[in-house]
């Protein structure tokens, strides 16, 4: 009960001091969800510790013994010419924890620089580069914590910004009833360096909490994601000024039971995993803000839907996810993990 309630306390205070709005801030990468794992269900998965490094790069309170000398590399082929790509590696220390090292390298492609004139000036790069250190350690039989330390750095042709950011996790595992919970406080941190001379941004903290629970006598388990918990009213300011017109009356509706359900609904992601086999799992998210924001009225087809499977291949444990932006096509992520002691 200590234990909650000083997470509680810790959390209300952060959301008092870093509260901003989720449009706003610089070093939007560091919420790229680069794992296909992450990417196959909705975008966020930060309750779930079996082992799966990619996501302790998100929660550190989700590093722990099993991945000890576990390698993972991750590839996800954006948007146009934007690739991402990110290592990660694990070692656990008897009675210490388990420290985790990471690199993260985002390639936003080749830009052509004009002038005024539209003479061309040459071509330009925009990247870029995370670096992570993260330390998680058991507290209980049923909690553990953990704290990631990130080094940003971005290029925007000659324009330069560094930062330090920091995340802090708690994780918590019945295994009794096969239930998990985390708490996250994500991207805490400042500019180092700015842009421009004077223009200093806000980095995206984040507040996040999950929750998952697996069948004991199914191969499935359900999980619930909740993002920007330090805001309440997450819509675009062009979505705050949308009024519905009475044709009979042409009266304003005010239908605030639907306007509240909307904004809670877009703080939560819903994920299943279809546990077939120790060696295949199928995967399945669901992101309702992603379909709200992205998809448009007449035709919105699979936005805010993903889907993924993984696989295990001798030494290796391969995943695919595929997540739907827009109609303009998906982004598709790649997963390969191993450990170095089996080799």
């Amino acid at each position: 009960m200590k234990k909650l309630l000083l997470v509680l306390l810790l959390v209300s205070t952060a959301a008092l001091v870093f509260s901003q709005s989720t449009g706003n801030g610089v070093f939007k990468s560091l919420n790229l969800p680069a794992s296909a794992r992450i990417g196959a269900l909705g975008g966020n998965l930060i309750a779930i510790a079996d082992g799966d490094l990619g996501l302790a790069f998100f929660n550190p309170a989700l590093l722990d013994s099993t991945m000890d000398k576990r390698l993972e590399m991750s590839y996800l082929n954006y948007f146009s010419d934007i690739n991402l790509g990110s290592v990660h590696f694990a070692k656990h220390f008897s009675n210490i924890g388990t420290a985790s090292l990471s690199l993260q390298y985002l390639d936003y492609g080749d830009f052509t620089e004009t002038d005024a004139s539209n003479n061309n000036l040459g071509d330009f790069q925009v990247s870029d580069v995370i670096v992570n250190l993260g330390f998680g350690r058991q507290l209980d039989s049923n909690f553990t914590a953990g704290v990631n330390l990130k080094y940003i750095n971005s290029t925007l042709a000659d324009y330069t910004s560094s930062g330090i950011a920091a995340d802090f996790g708690l994780h918590y595992y019945k295994k009794k009833s096969l239930f998990s919970a985390a708490l996250l406080l994500k991207n805490i941190g400042t500019q180092l360096g700015n842009y421009t001379e004077g223009n200093k941004e806000k980095l995206p903290f984040e507040i996040q909490a999950g929750f998952t629970k697996k069948l004991r006598h199914a191969p499935f388990r359900f999980g619930f994601m909740l993002e920007n918990l330090q805001e309440w009213d997450i819509r675009r300011e062009s979505e705050k000024n949308i009024v519905t017109i009475d044709p009979i009356t042409e009266e304003i509706i005010e239908d605030n039971s639907f306007v509240a359900g909307d904004i809670f609904m877009r703080h939560l992601i819903f994920n299943t995993e279809v546990l077939i086999s120790k060696n295949i799992i199928f995967r399945l998210g669901y992101n309702y803000r992603r379909r709200q924001e992205l998809a448009f009225e007449e035709k919105s087809g699979t936005v805010g839907l993903s889907i993924g499977a993984a696989v295990k291949v001798s030494k290796f444990n391969i995943s695919y996810g595929r997540s739907t932006y827009h109609l303009a096509g998906p982004s598709n992520h790649f997963t390969v993990n191993t450990s170095i002691s089996d080799w």
